[in-house]
């Protein structure tokens, strides 16, 4: 396994959220190596999340949505974004048509697949939000970018991985750092 992360390193956490989540041969794996990276590995509002439920959860919402809502042959990769709001984070799935993702999405290119029920839930993504403001200050920054990337990463793949898409699938932040997941 690759070197711990300091927690001011923040560059270092993004390139090994995205070797974990790579790697991962289940949710719940890849979770406990990211807390332990992340110096959280004893922290039982983090290690206790019933990440295995939440993928459950999102791939049930993700089937109802691709159902009411199916998407084209334009679609060329999908994009799972998250972005603040008052009571923690946003989280919710749209499509891409350009060939370029790294492009597209840093550019802020809009979408050709976003469904009305786009917005997605996840107790996950809640339950680090009030971790995150229970945390100190040394641990704030580290838990609001990356425990929330890592869990929307890893919950992202395996849900997607079950229902098998034929495109990438990427996840990250609106405001900008983003990784493929599948």
């Amino acid at each position: 396994m690759a070197r711990s992360v300091r927690m001011g390193d923040l560059a270092a956490i993004f390139q090994r959220i995205g070797e974990v989540v790579r790697d991962a041969e289940d949710a719940e794996a890849a979770w406990i190596t990211l807390l332990a990276e992340m110096g959280q590995g004893s922290n039982p509002g983090l290690t206790e999340l019933a990440i295995t439920s939440d993928v459950d959860d999102l791939r049930r919402q993700l089937i109802s949505t691709f159902r009411s809502s199916p998407f084209n042959d334009e679609v060329r990769f999908f994009y799972f974004g998250l972005f603040d709001k008052p009571q923690g984070f946003g989280y919710y799935v749209s499509g891409y048509q350009e060939p370029d993702a790294h492009h597209a999405i840093s550019t802020a290119r809009p979408p050709v697949y976003l469904p009305p029920n786009r917005f997605l839930t996840s107790r996950v993504l809640a339950r680090i939000h009030s971790q995150t403001t229970l945390a100190t200050q040394e641990h704030r920054e580290v838990l609001a970018y990356a425990a929330t990337l890592g869990a929307a990463a890893i919950v992202t793949r395996f849900a997607m991985l079950n229902i098998r898409p034929s495109r990438p699938v990427y996840a990250g932040f609106d405001s900008g750092d983003f990784l493929r997941v599948l």
